[in-house]
């Protein structure tokens, strides 16, 4: 089977490439080819930014890597929905991207997240807490258009005991974040850039992960924290809503920082409650929600296979 892997553009992405990767290694009996355009001759083509196409090829599924409510006027809906008709799948990183789907006619749709990769992130359980603050981190790249949340974030900040928590910043652009933190008492840790490998150490070392982007298909954070036994405080979009359980895994946030000022409060002030989520992971009686990369490029191939079986592939 060969599979064109079609970008549409020659903007180069890490986490695309990284994905790319993860498909040739965990599926090597597939011969992958990635491509602008889409080339003659495959059985299947897998479409990552199908807006910018004015049509799809034959036997085509699509991933939705971006949040389907985003207003950004890049991300025009209409340019999307009418590609997505044209799928034999649409591939979903979370239900949410599917129920919008299904309720605009667009029934064809799967729900494969993002994975993490088992050997990077292991669960382990975090350091003692006598004598330390806790840690708590973003790690994200910094976009203009502050799409994730910086302004709520800097409220947050405000709003919290520098005596008591600490933050790590990881991320292109986030040295913004990390000078703001400075100004209102924090201790500081950033790194705009990090080598991929060390990720698994990076989680390890804080007691929770941020998530206050306003949308998200993912990302890829999520998986990555829970795998290790860091709980997620975010709000419910993207992966969030599959992925984490309030009061369970994390703690779900609302966007209004005045209401949000008492989650962070109950978890940090009264330190039994964050204690309790970091311990919910190691408990018998916690499942997980999560998938290796490894499950996910398995699941992305069975559609594959579908899509050849149903002879609309171009086989």
């Amino acid at each position: 089977m060969i599979v064109n892997h079609v970008m549409s553009n020659d903007v180069q992405s890490g986490i695309f490439d990284s994905i790319m990767g993860y498909f040739k290694v965990y599926s090597p009996d597939v011969e992958y080819v990635v491509s602008i355009k889409p080339i003659n001759d495959a059985d299947v083509y897998h479409y990552h930014r199908p807006h910018l196409e004015s049509s799809l090829m034959p036997g085509s599924t699509a991933t939705v890597h971006h949040d389907l409510k985003d207003t950004d006027s890049w991300l025009d809906p209409n340019r999307f929905y009418d590609r997505y008709k044209e799928c034999e799948y649409v591939i979903c990183l979370n239900t949410g991207q599917e129920k919008i789907l299904n309720e605009l006619g667009i029934k064809n749709t799967v729900v494969i997240p993002h994975g993490y990769r088992s050997d990077l992130f292991n669960l382990l359980p975090k350091a003692q807490h006598e004598g330390r603050k806790f840690r708590l981190a973003v790690i994200s790249k910094r976009y203009g258009r502050k799409v994730k949340g910086e302004a709520y974030l800097y409220e947050i900040m405000k709003r919290l005991d520098p005596e008591s928590i600490e933050w790590l910043f990881v991320g292109e652009g986030r040295s913004v974040e990390a000078k703001r933190a400075r100004d209102l008492g924090f201790d500081v840790k950033l790194y705009e850039r990090l080598p991929y490998r060390v990720f698994g150490s990076l989680y390890e070392s804080i007691d929770a992960l941020v998530m206050c982007s306003w949308h998200e298909g993912g990302p890829a954070n999520i998986p990555e924290a829970l795998a290790s036994g860091t709980p997620v405080i975010g709000f419910n979009v993207g992966m969030v809503k599959d992925a984490v359980r309030n009061g369970v895994n994390g703690a779900i946030l609302t966007g209004n920082p005045d209401v949000d000022e008492r989650i962070f409060i109950s978890l940090f002030k009264e330190e039994k409650n964050i204690l309790k989520l970091q311990s919910n992971f190691f408990s018998e009686s916690y499942s997980s929600p999560l998938l290796t990369w490894q499950q996910c490029i398995h699941k992305n191939v069975d559609v594959y296979r579908q899509i050849l079986k149903s002879g609309e592939g171009n086989s």
